[in-house]
């Protein structure tokens, strides 16, 4: 038994490390380093120095323009629209996002976007859509403690915005999508619970609805925290040229969408090729 849990945790650093290192080789920013550190390193090679720097520019400008970030997100943030009328059901699952701890100088726990997660389930809670809400999410560096956990950190917020402690239950050992929906298999099985309304960023639904899917969850989609609306589809096809032009520069903002969509497209591959959905 001792055995195969030290295999297991062997094999869960061994995964963390590569993800790391896909992190430098697969995404966008990192991969525009690795091709200009080639560049200075090809000295000898003018030839092979204006084809590193080429690819790095042309990289720069398939994942820095607007044009790719938008559609990029779009094919996957609308594959679940939101519900108008959601269906009750027993639990709603939400799964956290990146949150920070109440350490000075903060004031409390802080929210990235992903905090609309938890302000989608409050409101989903106050609707009577469900009695409980079941809280996924580590503590990436300790995942047994659940003091500092990301699920503890947005049960605190949701207490805040008037959900009940007694209305809220944590999982607070998963370090990733996989590991949420085994957990709350565990948990919500022993509740006799297998529908659940899943509440996560649109960008991430996809993802999230395979796996759980997979664990034989019944799943009611429930995304929140879009980044593409009608209005940038809109600015896109029928904006100003000048506009068109503009939006082929690249910027920050869409650098950061294009390489959030690509971990989302890379996560969904590793997954299926692990048979987690």
């Amino acid at each position: 038994m001792l055995c195969s849990i030290i295999i297991t945790e062997n094999i869960k650093g061994v995964l963390v490390l590569l993800s790391k290192i896909l992190e430098v080789v697969l995404y966008p920013l990192g991969l525009i380093f690795v091709l200009l550190i080639l560049t200075l390193l090809l000295q000898k090679s003018r030839r092979w120095q204006n084809i590193t720097i080429a690819l790095a520019l042309g990289l720069l400008f398939l994942s820095g323009n607007r044009v790719v970030a938008v559609f990029l997100t779009y094919s996957l943030e609308w594959q679940y629209y939101p519900i108008i009328d959601v269906p009750q059901t027993r639990v709603i699952v939400v799964l956290t996002g990146d949150s920070e701890s109440p350490q000075f100088p903060r004031p409390g726990v802080e929210l990235d976007s992903t905090g609309d997660r938890a302000l989608y389930a409050a409101r989903l809670y106050k609707q009577g859509k469900a009695p409980y809400l079941l809280i996924s999410g580590g503590n990436l560096d300790n995942p047994d403690v659940s003091a500092s956990s990301a699920a503890q950190d947005t049960a605190n917020v949701l207490t805040l915005m008037g959900v009940p402690k007694s209305a809220i239950w944590l999982e607070y050992k998963s370090q990733n999508t996989y590991e949420s929906a085994v957990n709350c298999r565990e948990i919500l099985s022993q509740k006799g619970i297998d529908r659940i309304t899943l509440v996560t960023s649109a960008m991430h639904m996809p993802r999230a609805v395979g796996v759980f899917k997979k664990q034989g969850f019944d799943v009611f989609a429930a995304p929140t925290d879009f980044h593409v609306t009608n209005q940038p589809l809109r600015d896109i096809t029928q904006g100003y040229w000048l506009t068109h032009v503009l939006d082929l520069f690249p910027g920050l903002t869409n650098l950061s969408l294009t390489t959030s969509a690509l971990k989302e497209y890379f996560g969904m591959w590793a997954y299926r090729l692990m048979g987690w959905m």
